[in-house]
């Protein structure tokens, strides 16, 4: 016994683990996200601790400690996309509600969601735009009426509609005292007794005229803030004049204009009143008088832009959520010194904004924020890129060519990175041109100045959609409503481009992605107007009919990607058609190619279908065991097998930590398999089952390793070629699982061929591929 005893220990010894980081550590099946925590909007005191609430997600800071705690949908919140949070001391609650309605109440550690809202048909909009806290209730100000929330119930108590016959109404914002309820709607201030039988009744409700003076026609506003203060309550209602907010102080009787200013928000903190308007914080007395102005003119605050959207005074102590710095800390405010500033925010990437994914063969994630398909005209993102080496979230140096073009670094939408050199990257943007990187810092920016007028702008700006390594070194590039749509900077550093004007033409032919055939050397682009051309090195050019071939005609090709295969997999929104060989794609005269693209037929309840027909397809990524992971519109990722024709896993927000429906991008790491998702609310990743397949057979490394009684995971074994036979023994030399890998890992769940959990003790492997040519073997250890 001792001698078996010492052998396990001695194999535990030596064996060679991979979990040296926590990315690493991330057992197979399971979720963590990557959030952004910059960017908050809400702040409060729960406790000893500092609450603040960002876009997906809150983050709790104990100043003492000085630690930092999460809370996402990862660890019990119902949701993402975070509308607003507030806190009440006295049942201890934090209600939370998001930009699809629906709502979390967190109390005693515990989480109740209320989905009522989200889920019913309701007249008028059902956003939430503000919460008062009175009698252990919660009063939300919503787009329809106002709802009432038994905290200590954790239910709907009332909903009442305030419009004309009691009709749906916007209500912007909700106060509560001892003798009354005030709402503020998108025309004047309401009011009712408290306590009456019949709140939900319109005929109790009264109206109180906002006009500044007798002579003042202007008597309809839009409230925005009810805030109690003073004796008073504080109310902001909309200039008609200007974008400003008027505010009054309001005691039931008399309303005195107080400030006719732009605000952000008004709060009261027992005798102080804090006003947040445009890059500028007042604080205010009982008397209304100014005791500490605060903006990025007068009274800044180093290293931080004053671009607040929330305040909490505590004592000495003032605490803003900022739209760039996370959550900013001024102790002893009052003394107009801020030069021990505190500037706090967990981890994460600078924001959560994502429009394309790329691993380098390091394993460092390279993430475009985007900028181009924005909802709204003139609105840009920033043209930043963050990478995730290691477990460590940092940002792209730009700031020396941010000065050159006059900070109008924009729209960053892809990412590529040169196959001899992993620090040497090429990103695309929908603004710039092409930006050359070298150890993580910008060292050139391409346009018509600098590429032999290659690169040509449309308009003020560049649009170049997509630029792509090939084997050789040669950059392709999509150049997007441009005469030469495909360009290229081959490995002696030398522009060139083809034009293609007679096949795209004008705004109708933007171009939506690029991509290279590995097995031909072909390139292909691809149009949002449902085009394919096609170009080999002999500089011809081909249209690819979508809709040959298919059963299913289509109007748009969002994506493309090439399989293992060879076969091209293009994602529509009618679902997915397939190229299987473009090995032809020029054997005929003309302009149009006689490759077809075929739909895929499965059966389902013995009824034909067409493979994710209902489907507006995003995004297509192919895993290391040449799986499919389908990325939809507005149902999450569907994972299919390698052709197909079997559904391995669907995740959405509902049935999984998913923070959105609506899938952007994906790309998995080529060292843990881990797949990084980005989707509408920020990036969160899923440990796979597979990762791409080794060139040639490795030392095998086991995770976890021991595996120890209390864990009860999958085990995830490294190291193959592609399509290798596991074979798993005893110490005895029994067989006890028989495997396949997939792409370069083979995944058990511990049991032997009659389901049974395998004991403790060391246990072999053994593999081989490509007609015994490849083999590997290793070893690993259970603890029970």
């Amino acid at each position: 016994m001792k001698k078996i005893f010492l052998h396990l220990m001695l194999t535990m010894f030596c064996l060679n683990l991979f979990s040296q980081n926590s990315s690493s550590n991330v057992a197979i099946g399971k979720w963590r996200d990557h959030l952004s925590y910059y960017i908050t909007h809400n702040v409060a005191k729960v406790e000893n601790r500092m609450l603040v609430a960002c876009g997906s997600s809150l983050f709790y800071y104990n100043p003492e400690t000085k630690q930092t705690e999460k809370l996402s949908k990862m660890n019990g919140l119902s949701d993402a996309g975070l509308e607003l949070m507030a806190y009440d001391s006295v049942t201890k609650s934090i209600v939370i509600a998001y930009d699809n309605s629906n709502i979390d109440i967190v109390q005693n550690g515990n989480i109740y969601n209320i989905p009522d809202i989200k889920n019913r048909f309701i007249e008028g909009s059902k956003s939430i735009n503000g919460v008062y806290f009175a009698d252990n209730r919660a009063y939300l100000a919503c787009g329809f009426g106002v709802v009432v929330l038994d905290l200590q119930r954790h239910e709907i108590y009332d909903t009442w509609y305030l419009g004309e016959n009691s009709s749906a109404t916007n209500i912007n914002c909700v106060y509560v005292n001892d003798t009354a309820v005030f709402a503020g709607t998108d025309k004047t201030l309401l009011w009712a007794r408290k306590n009456n039988t019949s709140m939900a009744a319109n005929d109790i409700w009264h109206s109180k005229p906002l006009g500044q003076s007798d002579s003042d026609n202007f008597t309809e506003r839009p409230v925005t803030y009810l805030v109690p203060f003073a004796d008073k309550i504080i109310m902001g209602a909309y200039d008609d004049f200007s974008a400003n907010t008027i505010i009054f102080a309001y005691n039931n009787e008399d309303m005195d204009t107080l400030f006719n200013q732009y605000v952000r928000q008004i709060k009261s903190f027992g005798d102080k009143l804090g006003i947040i308007g445009w890059n500028s914080v007042d604080i205010y007395n009982e008397n209304f008088q100014q005791i500490t102005h605060i903006s990025d003119t007068w009274n800044p605050i180093p290293n931080v832009l004053v671009d607040f959207r929330d305040m909490y005074i505590d004592d000495n102590d003032l605490w803003f959520a900022t739209h760039f710095d996370g959550l900013v800390h001024l102790p002893s405010y009052k003394d107009n010194h801020f030069s021990n500033r505190e500037i706090v925010f967990p981890q994460g990437p600078k924001t959560n904004n994502v429009y394309s994914l790329t691993f380098a063969d390091n394993g460092t994630l390279y993430v475009a924020p985007g900028g181009k398909d924005i909802t709204s005209a003139n609105k840009y993102i920033e043209g930043e890129i963050y990478f995730l080496a290691g477990d460590w979230w940092q940002r792209v140096e730009t700031n020396t060519f941010a000065q050159n073009y006059n900070g109008r670094l924009l729209d960053v939408i892809g990412i590529s990175i040169d196959p001899r050199d992993s620090k040497h990257i090429m990103a695309t943007s929908w603004w710039n041109g092409i930006w050359e990187l070298q150890n993580d810092t910008l060292i050139n920016i391409y346009d018509i100045s600098n590429t032999d007028s290659v690169l040509t702008p449309y308009g003020e700006s560049y649009r170049i959609i997509g630029a792509i390594y090939d084997a050789s070194g040669n950059l392709l590039i999509g150049n997007s409503l441009a005469s030469h749509a495909f360009a290229y900077l081959n490995y002696h550093g030398q522009w060139g481009a083809m034009n293609t004007t007679a096949f795209l033409q004008g705004t109708g032919d933007e171009l939506a992605g690029i991509i290279e055939d590995r097995i031909n050397h072909f390139r292909l682009l691809y149009t949002k107007s449902n085009k394919i051309i096609i170009v080999n090195n002999a500089e011809e050019i081909r249209y690819i009919d979508i809709n040959k071939g298919s059963q299913l005609a289509t109007d748009a090709i969002n994506c493309m990607a090439q399989d293992k295969d060879g076969e091209i997999w293009i994602g529509t929104e009618k679902g997915i058609k397939v190229i299987y060989s473009l090995y032809d794609a020029f054997s005929n005269a003309g302009t149009t190619s006689s490759v077809e693209c075929n739909n895929i037929i499965y059966e389902e309840d013995g009824i034909a279908q067409y493979l994710l027909s209902f489907e507006n397809i995003q995004c297509i990524m192919i895993d290391g065991a040449n799986r499919k992971w389908i990325g939809t519109e507005r149902n999450g990722i569907y994972v299919l097998s390698a052709n197909g024709d079997k559904e391995i896993a669907h995740f959405t927000a509902g049935n999984s930590p998913l923070l959105s429906d609506k899938i952007i991008c994906m790309a998995q790491s080529p060292i843990t398999g881990e797949v990084f998702i980005g989707t509408d609310r920020g990036i969160i990743s899923y440990r796979a089952e597979s990762i791409p397949a080794f060139s040639e057979t490795q030392k095998l490394i086991t995770y976890p390793n021991p595996v120890k009684e209390n864990y009860s995971g999958k085990i995830a074994i490294k190291g193959f070629v592609e399509d290798s036979d596991v074979r798993i023994t005893d110490a005895q030399g029994r067989m006890v699982a028989h495997l396949k890998s997939l792409g370069g890992q083979a995944i058990w769940d511990g049991k032997n061929f009659n389901g049974e959990k395998c004991g403790s003790g060391v246990y072999y492997i053994f593999s081989s591929a490509d007609e015994g040519k490849q083999t590997a073997n290793g070893k690993f250890a259970i603890i029970k």
